[in-house]
């Protein structure tokens, strides 16, 4: 008796999935990334005055208003957003540690969001005035894909 490939690769497919209509449906949507992105709540634009640090040829900027995203789209377990100076010569500093904050490097720092929404107020230390631009992404556990980054604009005067 000769069987054709179609034959046996159906009969292998149905002994796979029990015949359980839409079984290979559903596992091809467990697939499927969630999107999430971050959406500006306040603290863009804002200006402040640089100040020359004490033996460091460096300026410090104080902004006042704290950056504040809201993590936007379909989400399961985005719970940190992760706030990063876009210029090489900036790093970000945090004068009052938020619960659950770390710093990941000079220029990058994470926060624990609640109830969707994550705030950091920031310092910068730059090489020189001028305008900077920090961007806030939250951070998914993998099964979500960010598509949206919030842009803030700081400019040290």
């Amino acid at each position: 008796m000769r069987y054709r490939p179609a034959v046996v690769a159906a009969a292998l497919a149905v002994a796979t999935l029990g015949g359980v209509p839409g079984a290979f449906a559903a596992g091809h949507r467990a697939a499927a990334k969630l999107t999430i992105g971050a959406r500006v709540v306040s603290g863009t634009p804002q200006s402040a005055h640089a100040y020359v640090s004490p033996g460091a040829p460096t300026y410090v900027t104080e902004f006042p208003k704290a950056l504040v995203v809201r993590v936007v789209g379909k989400h399961i377990n985005a719970h940190r957003v992760r706030f990063t100076c876009v210029q090489k010569q900036c790093a970000l500093g945090v004068p009052v540690e938020p619960p659950g904050g770390k710093a990941m490097g000079a220029a990058t720092y994470e926060v624990e969001a609640v109830h969707d929404q994550a705030a950091l107020k920031i310092t910068l230390t730059t090489n020189r005035p001028g305008t900077f631009e920090v961007y806030a992404a939250p951070v998914g556990d993998g099964d979500e894909r960010t598509t949206r980054s919030a842009p803030f604009v700081l400019v040290a005067r």
